[in-house]
């Protein structure tokens, strides 16, 4: 198999606003072990790196689930603090639908999109198109990526 790396994958912790009215926002890491948690099966513990480095979130998910939608959908309704990724969150954060928490944390940033294929000596040119419409479209920033930059310049 070959591997293209396409974009980087930025997780950040989110929560609706609604859910932080509620429940209060918390200011450090070890806050989160008094909040809702919403992870799907498998996903936790929570790998992230802030300033002093890595940290592991330990505990276990409210919901029980194998679907990362479904966690999306909870915590955009309220229901709790999630570890999303920018590309799939990020037009709930653009329209306030969610804000990051603890911003100085991310996941970590080994995680990316690829583009996979076999490898062969001649591969097909669809595939080759294919993966080169791919590269322009998330290069050198991807879209989820434009609009967090957008938003960080907006809250300064």
């Amino acid at each position: 198999m070959i591997a293209q790396r396409l974009a980087p994958n930025r997780r950040i912790l989110c929560a609706a606003p609604a859910y932080l009215e509620r429940m209060g926002e918390p200011r450090a890491i070890p806050d989160l072990k008094s909040h809702r948690l919403l992870a799907a099966d498998g996903q936790m513990p929570w790998r992230l790196v802030g300033p002093k480095g890595a940290v592991s979130i330990e505990g276990r998910s409210h919901i029980r689930t194998n679907s990362s939608e479904v966690v999306r959908e909870l915590t955009l309704s309220g229901a709790g603090i999630a570890l999303r990724s920018l590309w799939d969150i990020s037009d709930a954060l653009a329209n306030g639908q969610v804000r990051q928490i603890l911003p100085d944390h991310e996941g970590s940033s080994d995680v990316a999109l690829y583009a996979v294929q076999l490898a062969q000596l001649n591969p097909p040119l669809s595939i080759r198109a294919f993966v080169d419409f791919l590269v322009g479209l998330y290069t050198p920033t991807p879209p989820w990526e434009r609009s967090a930059i957008a938003l960080t310049e907006r809250s300064l």
